[in-house]
């Protein structure tokens, strides 16, 4: 006969297993549950965002892999429609999106238009965090609310078609900013409704858009924030304007730039760019600095990809304030070989001043940096080979295995422009950069007559 002890330990186990698979039993959500819940949130997304839906979108309980393969066959339907890419660029891109699945805890697929929540990775980061596992269902309840408003997007936007016809990547920034500050803007509302706000804490910290965007930064907190937060205040600025029939003619024409996303007010006025004959001043100078047989391509430069720069340079990515329009005009060789010519044009003198004078201090900052390392040489200062309100220039050498990598960046501001200019083992002398740099200003002085 067993000790009394023994059998009281062994009741307590039992009752213990039995605790414990009752409690992973009702943290378990069915496909059932989760159809459920789509049915309760539905119409409060449809009444916080102001349209109904066509049709409530099928849920699918899914994992890593079915969220991955919904990724990889939306990247590969986008980057089709680009021109100049091969079939093996754009299977390698799509499959780097896709590795970023496990990011994800829902998506709402635009290609076959359904809605697919997994809750395991829900759980999983909900536990890693040391959340508490009653925050679940909460938890849930919000990715369903921002998926399904991505959805209701899609049946009155057609989203699809908006980014195969946006001009270029800040635009498609742009609309990005939009719909998924859209998304955020209604799951905040609705989780207001649901008594979710615990919940909306968790999820803007995961989605990382309650870190303001402010100084130096982490370049993933960056986008992070600039997609999600200032997306969702350009929501909520015209939200506030005219209610959401304001929203939605935003979401029908929405924004050409990122200019717009930092600036709600500018949203609808007319918008110039940089001119075909710049773009084309802009390429011919690079072309000059460049190698043969290198591949060109040329791109708008907007407000989002300005401030990147600057937080990747590790500067204050309020650098770019102030500014309106930019152009990159780009010639590539191997992977260590390139030049960029860029033209940034800001809202007045004392922004583009501003924007070299912080690159500019950035470069000194780096110098003194690796003042030690006997691999890495690198210097900054003026850049005086010609006229300019203010410039700056910056020059790495790398020294490792064979031939030194030459890095540099030269910057003039003149009035309210600035021309940049990036080279990667290109050989230019200063004489041909500067060369370059007044051909750009005098097409400039030209243009305005």
């Amino acid at each position: 006969m067993r000790p009394i002890w023994m059998a009281m330990l062994t009741i307590s186990m039992m009752a213990w297993t039995m605790i414990t698979e009752a409690s992973a039993a009702s943290s378990r959500i069915t496909p059932a549950e989760l159809r459920g819940m789509v049915q309760e949130i539905a119409p409060v997304v449809a009444e916080v965002a102001g349209r109904d839906f066509d049709d409530v979108p099928e849920v699918v309980l899914a994992d890593a892999h079915d969220l991955a393969n919904v990724i990889y066959r939306e990247q590969v339907h986008l980057l089709s429609a680009i021109e100049g890419m091969s079939s093996e660029q754009i299977e390698d891109q799509a499959r780097r999106s896709a590795a970023q699945a496990p990011a994800f805890s829902g998506k709402y697929g635009f290609l076959d238009r359904r809605l697919y929540v997994s809750v395991d990775e829900i759980r999983y980061t909900l536990g890693a965090r040391g959340n508490p596992a009653y925050l679940l269902r909460p938890m849930v309840r919000v990715v369903i609310a921002h998926e399904l408003a991505h959805a209701l997007q899609d049946q009155h936007a057609d989203l699809d078609h908006q980014v195969l016809q946006a001009p270029g990547g800040d635009a498609v920034m742009a609309i990005n900013c939009t719909v998924e500050g859209h998304a955020v803007w209604v799951h905040e509302a609705v989780a207001a409704r649901m008594g979710l706000g615990e919940a909306v804490e968790v999820m803007a910290q995961l989605m990382g858009y309650d870190e303001p965007i402010q100084g130096t930064m982490d370049p993933d907190s960056f986008y992070h924030s600039y997609l999600y937060g200032l997306g969702r205040d350009f929501v909520a600025f015209h939200a506030a304007l005219g209610g959401t029939e304001q929203v939605w003619r935003v979401l029908l024409e929405p924004p050409i730039g990122t200019s717009q996303i930092v600036a709600p007010e500018r949203w609808g006025r007319q918008h110039t760019g940089v001119s075909e004959v710049m773009q084309e001043q802009l390429a011919s100078q690079a072309r000059r600095l460049a190698g043969r047989r290198w591949r060109s391509d040329g791109a708008a430069l907007g407000d989002f990809d300005v401030r990147d720069q600057l937080i990747r340079a590790g500067s204050d990515g309020r650098g770019a304030d102030g500014l309106q329009d930019g152009w990159n005009a780009s010639y590539l060789g191997d992977p260590h070989e390139g030049v960029e010519v860029q033209l940034l044009r800001f809202d007045s003198p004392s922004a583009a001043a501003s924007f070299v004078i912080n690159m500019r201090a950035r470069s000194d900052v780096q110098a003194q940096a690796v003042a030690l390392d006997p691999f890495i040489e690198a210097t900054g200062g003026d850049f005086d080979r010609l006229e300019s309100d203010v410039s700056a220039r910056e020059s790495i050498v790398v020294r490792l295995f064979g031939q030194p990598d030459r890095f540099g960046k030269v910057w003039v501001a003149r009035g309210s422009d600035v021309v940049q200019v990036v080279s990667m083992n290109t050989g230019a002398t200063d004489r041909q950069l500067a060369r370059a740099i007044q051909r750009v200003f005098r097409a400039l002085e030209r243009q305005r007559g």
